[in-house]
């Protein structure tokens, strides 16, 4: 169990009594939330449905009405799957990726196994910028290295998605940019979102469920300092994911210093019930990565299950059941009282 489900800094027990404290004015949009989860869950089905959009849940369709496909990149390598594509209506860009979807690739086990006992990220990984006039490197895990790398022309069958992305937006130089995807696919989508602001100067928007920590401090303050401000990630009651890999802890809080694991800001968190939407209690953190009126004042055990779900959907399977095999929701929750962060 874990000693206070609010947050380090209060002392409530049952999170519907954690206290409600209004969104500061512009800082999260839960609208927006919904359709970058719907993005993110596409990310998970097979190339084919996104290149056709067309997909077993049609109430995905119908959220994305007017959007169009306009690259895919898979890597044979890693799994590793992203798309960009554009609604003329909205004037919007989305690019999106593949999460970790629990089908037992050795790839996704060996890294979520070394995720859990990384202590410190000490891989320098090559963004694939086109414009930027000098080689940009950051410090990542480097398993989220690898799936970037892998769809951004490290293979020789992989498609460049930073030239196909850079291409769209040519097209539509007015058109808002936006960057999804659940768990490792937040990961990337972070790296890619620092990628294109770097070798364009524009300023994406990033938003993200269920992402491990990807970077260290540098890594958190560069994603801040060039995406859009307010909301980055979104987290969900205990969700495992989201502590992996551990922080430094210097005393009480999360060391910034060089290697060591560090979220980039800012996040909402959801404590317990992500629905109805319109009312399910959530917290604004705009203290950086790891404010502790968030997740990170949490600890003690964390769940999977809370992982899989966000806005109550489980989001591997949302838009195309079948692409996962993960386990029923109860197997879920009866494996949450197993995983001790």
């Amino acid at each position: 169990s874990f000693y206070n489900p609010c947050s380090s800094s209060e002392s409530c027990r049952d999170p519907n009594a954690c206290p409600v404290v209004p969104d500061p004015p512009g800082a999260y949009n839960a609208a927006d939330a919904l359709d970058m989860l719907t993005f993110a869950s596409i990310g998970y089905c097979w190339e084919g449905a996104v290149i056709a959009w067309d997909f077993s849940n049609q109430s995905c369709v119908s959220q994305t009405a007017g959007f169009k496909v306009d690259a895919t990149a898979r890597s044979l390598q890693t799994g590793g799957f992203g798309y960009v594509g554009h609604n003329d209506a909205k004037k919007q860009i989305v690019v999106a990726f593949k999460g970790t979807n629990g089908t037992g690739d050795l790839w996704d086990i060996d890294l979520l196994v070394s995720l859990n006992t990384t202590k410190n990220f000490d891989y320098l990984c090559r963004l694939a910028t086109l414009q930027a006039p000098e080689v940009i490197q950051v410090v990542t895990h480097r398993g989220f290295c690898e799936y970037y790398q892998s769809i951004n022309g490290h293979e020789e069958s992989s498609v460049f998605l930073e030239k196909e992305i850079e291409q769209v937006y040519a097209l539509h130089p007015d058109y808002s940019v936006w960057f999804t995807g659940h768990s490792l696919g937040g990961a990337v989508a972070a790296l890619q979102a620092v990628t294109f602001a770097m070798s364009t100067g524009v300023a994406p928007h990033l938003l993200t469920f269920g992402q491990p920590r990807t970077g260290d401090s540098s890594f958190a303050s560069l994603v801040e300092r060039v995406v859009q401000p307010g909301v980055t990630r979104i987290t969900h009651g205990r969700d495992v994911i989201v502590h992996l890999s551990p922080c430094c802890f210097d005393g009480a809080t999360c060391s910034r210093a060089a290697t060591c694991p560090y979220h980039h800001g800012h996040e909402v968190w959801y404590p317990d019930q992500m629905t109805p939407i319109d009312t399910a209690r959530h917290r604004v953190c705009e203290s950086g990565g790891e404010d502790p009126e968030c997740s990170i004042g949490l600890y003690g055990s964390f769940s999977i299950n809370q992982h899989v779900y966000y806005f109550g959907q489980r989001v591997g399977t949302m838009c195309c059941p079948g692409t996962a095999s993960l386990p029923p929701e109860p197997a879920l929750a009866a494996a949450d009282s197993q995983l001790v962060v």
